[in-house]
C-alpha cells in the first residue's frame, strides 16, 4: 500500500491523492498505515516550537513515543475500517454476503434461488386395481457421487401431487418386430439385402429372382451374390441374401402379399448374325422387342416372365413379359460354292446353307425403361444372359436389429389388458440392456404395440431386450414439512417477519407466465388457517391484500415477510401462523436408477427406482453472477432492449445455463443461444429482472 504524499517518506496519504479507476475489484487504503501515522507524528511533533524546549521523544521507550505509537495504532484501525466500510458499500467490492444483499435489496433484485432436481420413479405395482401415490409420499436415493466429484449424501425426493397408476402398464419386456416394409417413411428404398423364409425351390447363389407382389408395377428383377442361413425369431430359419447390385423399392412396400420368385433356367441369344441371310437379334416395333435365342426352347410360353442380366459390372437385371413365341429357322452354316477343273473346263458346285430352327420371343417393354431397349439394341449380346422357368422361392420377411430406435416396430412380448381410459398412460420409460433409457410419449395398443410420438426425443440406438415402464410418477428432491408454527401475528409490527426452521426452502422449475422469475417455491402459508398468497413484492399492492414475500439471507434462511398495513395486510394480534413446504435442493443430482426406496410403505407400491438420473437442480445465483448482474439489472428500468439487458435477465433466469461474454460477437451469439433455450420473444421484466421463460 503507498504510504508516501508529495516529496515527504513515510508520511500518511492525502485523501484527495487517492486514485479509484472504474471497475476496481477493491477501494485503495484510505489515508495510510501504522508505520506511516508513527512517522509522520513524530515528525510533526519535532517541528513544534511549544514542545521543542522539553520534548524527551527520542527512545522508544520514552512516553512520548508511546503515545504517539497508541494514536498511531488508533489510526490505523479506524483507517482500516474506513476502507472495509467503503469497499461493503458498493456491490463490486462488497466481501460479505449480508452487505451484497443488502445492496441489491436496494437495487430491487431478487437473487435466483438453488432448484431442486426432479426424477421420474418407475413403479411395479401389484394387484389389478389402480394405485394412488399421495401428495407428500417420500423415496430416498443412496449415497453417490456428484458430477463434480463430491460425495454426496443420500436425498429424499417427494411427490408435490398426488398421482395414480395402474398396474396393468407398469412393466413390460419388449423387442424390436421384425420390420413389416422393405423401408421406412415415404419414397423409395435402396435393398442390398433381403431375408427370406426358403419355400420352394432353392435360391442359389448368382441367380436371378422376382420380387413381386399383385401387379407387375409392384415386380422387381434382382441378382443374388451370396446366401447365408440365419436363425430368426423364434428359432425360425432364414436365409440372408446379398445383392450383387443394390435395388430401389418403395419404401411402403410391405411383405405381406409379397413372393420372391426364382429363374431356374438360362438360355443365350443368337450370336450367328456374321452369316449372310441371318436376321439382327433384337428387332423393335413399337413397345414390342423381338428378341433370337440361340437354339429352340419349348418351356417359354406365352405370358412367361423372363429376367434379363448383364454380366458388366454396375448393371441391374430387368424382367419382361412374352407376349408372343415363334420359331424361326436360321443359317447355321453359309452357303459353300466349289469350283471343280475338269477336261470340260472349270464346274462350280455349291453347298446349300444348313439351316437350324431357333426361338424367337416377343415381350413387351411396358415396365422397362426406354433406355434399356436401346441398349439392348446397341450392346453386344455375349454379356446378356436371359432367365426363365422361373418358380416360386420363399416369402421376404423383416429380421430383428441388433440395436432400436425409435422407429421401429415396438411390440411387448406379454399380453396386454387395457386399463380404463382415465388410467392410460401417455409417458413412457425405455431402458435397455446395457441401463440406457430414454422418456417417450405414445400410447400402448391393445395387440402390444408401442406407437412412439414422432416427436419424442429418442436418438440413438438401445440394445435389446428392453424394459417398458409406464407407470411413471414424477417426484421432486426435498422433504416435507407440514404445519410448522412460524410464529404469532404482532399487530403493532409492520412487516412482521418469520424463518422457517429448515433449509433450503425448495423451489422447482415454473416457466409460465404466472411466474415471472421463472421458478416457485413450494411454500404455503396460513393466517388463523387461512392461506395467503407470495407475491414477488410488495409495490402495488393494497393494503387489505393477503400476501407475502419470501427472502433467502446469506445463510440460506428463508425469511417470510408480512405488509405493513399500507402495501399488504399486517398481521392482526394473536393470529397463528403456520407453514407447509418442502426442503431440499441445489445441483446435486442422484443418478438413474437410485432412488428406490419409499420413506414409508405405500399400498400397491412393490417397487421403484428411476430407469433416468434425476434432473432440473441448480444451485443458487453466486455473488460473482449476483454483482455482475443486479447493477445491470437496474439500469433497464423495466425493460430489456439492448443485448446486455438480454443476457442480464436470461442469466437471472432459473433453467438458463452458461454465462456468456458481455460484448463484442461472443454476446450477440450467446443471447442468441439462450434466446434458443427457453425465450422466443422481448422480455417482460421489472425491476427485479425476472421475466418469463
Amino acid at each position: 500500500m503507498a504510504t508516501t504524499s508529495g516529496k515527504q517518506p513515510g508520511r500518511p496519504q492525502d485523501p484527495t491523492t487517492l486514485s479509484i479507476l472504474p471497475g476496481s475489484e477493491s477501494l485503495p487504503r484510505q489515508i495510510g498505515i501504522f508505520p506511516a501515522f508513527r512517522a509522520a507524528l513524530l515528525e510533526d511533533a519535532a517541528r513544534q516550537p511549544a514542545l521543542a524546549a522539553g520534548w524527551r521523544g527520542r527512545e522508544v521507550q520514552e512516553l512520548g513515543v508511546m503515545l504517539f505509537e497508541m494514536w498511531a495504532y488508533i489510526c490505523d484501525v479506524l483507517s482500516f475500517y474506513d476502507q472495509f466500510n467503503a469497499n461493503e458499500s458498493y456491490l463490486r467490492t462488497a466481501l460479505r454476503v449480508a452487505a451484497t444483499r443488502r445492496l441489491i435489496h436496494l437495487l430491487g433484485y431478487v437473487p435466483r434461488p438453488a432448484v431442486a432436481a426432479s426424477a421420474d420413479l418407475a413403479l411395479t405395482l401389484s394387484g389389478r386395481l389402480p394405485v394412488t401415490v399421495p401428495q407428500g409420499a417420500a423415496f430416498r436415493s443412496g449415497a453417490f457421487t456428484g458430477s463434480d466429484g463430491t460425495e454426496e449424501k443420500p436425498q429424499v425426493f417427494t411427490a408435490l401431487n398426488a398421482a395414480t397408476v395402474h398396474p396393468f402398464v407398469d412393466k413390460f419386456s419388449l423387442n424390436a418386430q421384425p420390420a413389416a416394409s422393405f423401408g421406412s417413411g415415404v419414397g423409395s428404398t435402396s435393398i442390398t439385402k433381403i431375408y427370406l423364409k426358403p419355400q420352394g425351390a432353392t435360391l442359389l447363389e448368382g441367380d436371378a429372382f422376382l420380387i413381386r407382389r399383385a401387379t407387375d408395377a409392384q415386380t422387381y428383377a434382382a441378382m443374388a451374390d451370396t446366401i447365408e442361413p440365419i436363425t430368426g425369431e423364434e428359432g425360425t430359419d432364414l436365409i440372408e441374401v446379398t445383392l450383387k447390385r443394390a435395388i430401389s423399392l418403395p419404401a411402403t412396400l410391405n411383405f405381406a402379399g409379397v413372393r420372391v420368385e426364382r429363374a431356374t433356367q438360362t438360355a443365350k441369344l443368337f450370336n450367328l448374325t456374321s452369316i449372310s441371310g441371318n436376321p439382327a437379334i433384337f428387332t423393335a416395333s413399337g413397345s414390342t422387342l423381338r428378341v433370337l435365342l440361340s437354339s429352340l426352347n419349348e418351356t417359354i410360353k406365352i405370358g412367361d416372365r423372363i429376367i434379363f442380366s448383364y454380366a458388366l459390372p454396375n448393371t441391374t437385371p430387368l424382367w419382361y413379359t412374352v407376349t408372343g413365341v415363334a420359331s424361326k429357322s436360321v443359317n447355321f452354316s453359309p452357303a459353300v460354292t466349289v469350283t471343280v477343273e475338269t477336261d470340260d473346263g472349270d464346274s462350280s458346285i455349291t453347298t446349300p446353307a444348313l439351316k437350324m430352327p431357333v426361338t424367337e420371343l416377343s415381350i413387351n417393354l411396358g415396365y422397362t425403361p426406354d433406355v434399356f431397349a436401346m441398349a439392348l439394341i446397341n450392346a453386344a449380346a455375349p454379356w446378356i444372359t436371359i432367365h426363365h422357368a422361373i418358380v416360386k422361392a420363399g416369402t421376404p420377411t423383416g429380421t430383428t436389429r441388433t440395436t432400436i430406435g425409435a422407429g421401429d416396430v415396438l411390440k411387448v412380448n406379454e399380453k396386454v389388458e387395457v386399463p380404463p381410459d382415465e388410467y392410460e398412460p401417455t409417458n413412457f420409460i425405455v431402458k435397455d440392456y446395457d441401463e440406457r433409457a430414454v422418456s417417450v410419449t405414445g400410447s400402448l395398443k391393445a395387440d402390444g404395440t408401442l406407437d412412439v410420438d414422432p416427436a419424442s426425443a429418442w436418438t440413438g440406438e438401445l440394445k435389446p431386450p428392453l424394459t417398458l415402464y409406464g407407470a411413471l410418477v414424477r417426484v421432486t428432491r426435498g422433504e416435507q414439512v407440514s404445519g410448522e408454527l412460524l410464529g404469532v401475528g404482532d399487530g403493532s409490527t409492520p412487516n412482521q417477519q418469520f424463518k422457517l426452521k429448515k433449509k433450503p426452502l425448495t423451489y422447482v422449475n415454473a416457466p409460465s407466465s404466472a411466474n415471472a422469475s421463472g421458478v416457485a417455491s413450494t411454500l404455503e402459508v396460513y393466517v388463523d388457517n387461512v392461506r395467503w398468497s407470495e407475491a414477488p413484492v410488495f409495490y402495488g399492492a393494497d393494503s387489505d391484500d393477503r400476501i407475502y414475500t419470501v427472502r433467502q439471507n446469506e445463510d440460506g434462511d428463508s425469511l417470510i415477510t408480512f405488509g405493513d398495513g399500507e402495501r399488504g395486510a399486517r398481521l392482526t394480534a394473536g393470529a397463528r401462523v403456520t407453514a407447509n413446504y418442502v426442503f431440499g435442493a441445489g445441483a446435486a443430482a442422484p443418478p438413474a436408477s437410485s432412488i428406490t426406496q419409499p420413506v414409508k410403505a405405500i399400498k400397491g407400491v412393490v417397487a421403484a427406482t428411476n430407469p433416468l438420473p434425476a434432473f432440473g437442480g441448480a444451485a443458487e445465483e453466486d455473488d460473482a453472477l449476483i454483482k455482475q448482474y443486479a447493477p445491470r439489472s437496474a439500469l433497464m428500468l423495466g425493460r430489456a432492449v439492448s443485448l446486455v439487458d438480454y443476457e442480464a435477465v436470461a442469466a437471472a433466469t432459473s433453467g438458463v445455463r452458461g454465462s456468456p461474454p458481455s460484448t463484442g460477437a461472443g454476446a450477440r451469439r450467446s443471447s442468441a443461444r439462450w434466446c434458443r433455450s427457453g425465450t422466443s420473444r422481448p422480455p417482460k421484466t421489472r425491476a427485479s429482472t425476472r421475466w418469463d421463460r
